[in-house]
């Protein structure tokens, strides 16, 4: 089981630039790549979306490739043509626009090169060490995400042993309805100044066997045991199972609806409060399942 959420960052360098390439993945309905790449490094920004829809399936994956030119005494070049062009598009602009820093203007794609004489031969070999990189950077992402994911797993597992717990509990409580609605019953009829015995005692079977019926939690509590036997299936699947666990979810909690709403005891309606509050924080969980 993977996680959407996780972290990774690689850098590399030639000798003329050192990049930077991180990526931050959080969870989404679907796969949403986004890339931050220097001007003029489409082709970096291109293999990381097809190495991520590769790998991943699910989540908001940001990445960010900084990258900065250096010569070989290791200071910064600017390419002053670049730079001018940015200054010259601001004029007209000064009462719309605040004035820009020189640290903004170095953000600019195109200011900061690794010099004119950088050929192209070096940009070509650079682009290529950078797209390696970009798929070793995918790769350590997939870990991360797969090193969170073996964490939800273990949260999950344990609440899902909680739960079959709850289901147990209130299957010990069944065989004690038809009792309790005979006693509420009968309690109801010394209510109205009349006692038990003095009616039929057919008829007041009769209407306890139909409260019975319709108190009858065993339907649900098998649902809940399918339920169970489902969710621990996709928890051993190698495959995405968030979307699949989500719906299963919903399912969890539309019995445990019912099971309150039928309880005829306290200690059964406790147990359901109980198995909602349960469903609610593994729902939580699934959020970030892949």
């Amino acid at each position: 089981m993977q996680s959407m959420t996780g972290f990774a960052r690689c850098d590399g360098a030639d000798s003329f630039a050192h990049w930077v390439m991180e990526a931050k993945s959080v969870n989404a309905k679907g796969l949403d790549v986004r890339v931050r790449a220097p001007y003029g490094y489409d082709g970096v920004e291109l293999a990381l979306r097809k190495t991520a829809k590769k790998t991943l399936t699910r989540g908001t994956v940001q990445v960010s490739i900084n990258l900065k030119s250096i010569d070989q005494a290791g200071e910064a070049r600017i390419n002053h043509d670049v730079l001018n062009g940015y200054l010259a598009a601001y004029k007209g602009f000064e009462d719309q626009a605040a004035k820009p820093s020189f640290d903004g203007l170095l953000r600019l794609p195109g200011v900061l090169q690794s010099g004119e004489d950088e050929a192209d031969d070096i940009i070509t070999a650079r682009i290529a060490s950078m797209e390696r990189d970009a798929a070793a950077l995918i790769a350590a992402l997939h870990k991360a995400r797969d090193e969170e994911g073996a964490a939800l797993a273990v949260i999950l597992t344990g609440q899902l042993s909680d739960v079959t717990g709850l289901v147990n509990k209130a299957r010990a409580f069944v065989s004690d309805t038809p009792d309790i609605l005979k006693a509420r019953l009968e309690r109801g009829l010394e209510a109205i100044g009349a006692r038990a015995g003095e009616f039929d005692e057919g008829r007041l079977h009769q209407e306890v066997a139909m409260l019975i019926v319709k108190a009858d939690v065993t339907e649900e509590l098998d649902r809940l045991d399918g339920h169970i036997a489902a969710a621990q299936e996709l928890l051993n699947s190698d495959q995405p199972i968030g979307r699949k666990f989500d719906f299963l979810m919903q399912e969890f909690n539309r019995e445990a609806n019912t099971l309150c709403s039928k309880a005829v005891d306290q200690k059964l309606t406790a147990i359901g409060l109980d198995l909602k509050t349960l469903i609610d924080q593994m729902k939580e969980q699934i959020q970030n399942v892949e």
